[in-house]
């Protein structure tokens, strides 16, 4: 199939006419964020690193990469507050609308070690835009106003199952912990080595949590860093009722956390070997031009099918559907047990983003079950469409219209919807056109390869 947008229907006569009666007016918002505690934390260094803010009053919105307009939004510190980081900027949402917004620590100004930040209750930071220009409240990151204090907690984890079905061996592979109480760039630290408690396969380490108040949920799980398989991360659902990470509530006080199975595994003799066929639509990322399907290779990892590796299983390209990869792989596993897994392309390149699995959880998942099983089609990423049309205002009795540009991406049009789509002259490889505003209805939507 081909990967379309969702169809957006202009009306020459009504819809576009009420574009021309709503312009929008840039004002100025100062943005105020205080990183006392960061600093103190050693979170944010001053010297080296930069905070910006990024949000949907950008076009493109939630911009983050150094060759982006995230450049243009970076903070200062205040004259009078050398900890408060400050920036006044010119916003195009138009007043009545909500702006919505989060704080970014740039560690080393380098764009590849982001920290953003986790607001309160969650969700962004939002205001609703005024006629006049607007400075907002000055807020802690991720509004933590105060030093946490420390609390010791011991982690332990048993990793005698693993090292049986020759998934760790104590000569070379090291057992690690992380979580929320150990953060780097934004992402859970992998640093924090555990030890061997002698004459056992419990591995145990103890780790000053200063991240996380006393009666705060502590997110956690184990990780095997193996000579000859990588890093091997517990799945999801290894947590409470199956949740997604380990967790406890943080005490006033030192603890020591019980043992537990490394995945949860507590014998060998709980795991089967099934069959199971994996397959991805490339089709939007070849028509935006991010895929090659003549020299590019994908890949599916995930724990157990290769503990993460993103070159071991590669995926081909189907006789059926040459935009559809797939490839059939034998799968040991607990059945019941979740297996989790994404798309790779490239060899590690480019990753299938955090938020792709069931209700937008990290991983994509399935159930482990004692029968061959074929998964269904996804897309890459879960994008199956090619974006967004825009219509600006008319100007001199013309519209444009933008979208998304990719190399095989082009734009089509009908009149009336019911009939015969033709390809737009020119339209394919670029991202914007103009058209004359007439009496007829006419309907625009993108397509491609």
């Amino acid at each position: 199939m081909k990967p379309r947008s969702a169809l957006r229907m202009l009306c020459a006569g009504i819809f576009l006419a009420s574009l021309a009666t709503s312009p929008v007016s840039a004002i100025q918002v100062r943005y105020q964020v205080d990183l006392s505690v960061q600093i103190a934390l050693g979170n944010f260094n001053p010297a080296s690193d930069n905070v910006f803010v990024s949000g949907n009053h950008s076009s493109p919105a939630w911009q983050s990469a150094a060759n982006s307009v995230a450049t243009n939004y970076i903070l200062a510190p205040s004259a009078t507050n050398a900890n408060v980081y400050v920036g006044t900027f010119e916003i195009a949402t138009a007043p009545g609308n909500w702006e919505d917004h989060k704080f970014v620590l740039n560690g080393g100004n380098t764009f590849t070690c982001l920290t953003w930040e986790d607001v309160s209750g969650g969700g962004n930071r939002f205001f609703q835009a005024q006629a006049t220009n607007m400075v907002l409240p000055t807020v802690y990151f991720s509004d933590q106003s105060t030093m946490p204090s420390s609390v010791p907690v011991t982690f332990n984890v048993d990793v005698g199952v693993q090292q049986t079905l020759g998934n760790f061996n104590p000569a070379t592979d090291f057992v690690i912990a992380a979580g929320a109480f150990s953060v780097n760039c934004g992402n859970w630290a992998t640093d924090f080595v555990l030890t061997n408690i002698p004459d056992t396969t419990i591995y145990s380490g103890t780790w000053e949590v200063t991240r996380i108040s006393p009666g705060g949920t502590v997110n956690h799980k184990y990780i095997i860093n193996s000579f000859n398989l990588g890093m091997s991360w517990e799945a999801n659902g290894v947590g409470p009722n199956g949740a997604a990470n380990r967790q406890f509530t943080l005490p006033a006080t030192a603890t020591n956390l019980p043992v537990v199975f490394f995945n949860n595994i507590t014998n060998t003799s709980a795991l089967v070997t099934t069959q199971v066929t994996f397959k991805v639509n490339l089709g939007v990322q070849i028509a935006r031009g991010l895929f090659d399907p003549n020299g590019g290779t994908v890949s599916v990892a995930g724990d157990p099918i290769n503990a993460w590796s993103p070159i071991l299983t590669p995926l081909s390209q189907t006789v059926t559907n040459p935009l559809v990869w797939s490839t059939t792989v034998n799968i040991t596993n607990t059945v019941g047990g979740p297996v989790n897994y994404k798309f790779v392309l490239n060899g590690g390149g480019t990753w299938e983003p955090n938020g792709v699995g069931p209700n937008g959880a990290n991983d994509r998942q399935f159930i482990f079950t004692n029968v061959a099983t074929v998964l269904p089609d996804v897309y890459f990423a879960n994008i199956g469409n090619l974006g967004t049309l825009t219509a600006g205002p008319i100007t001199g009795g013309q519209i444009p219209l933008s979208w998304t540009a990719g190399p095989l991406v082009r734009l089509q049009t009908n009149n009336p919807i019911t009939g015969t789509w033709g390809d737009v002259p020119g339209s394919e490889g670029v991202g914007s056109l103009s058209f004359d505003v007439g009496a007829a209805r006419t309907f625009f939507r993108l397509t491609g390869p």
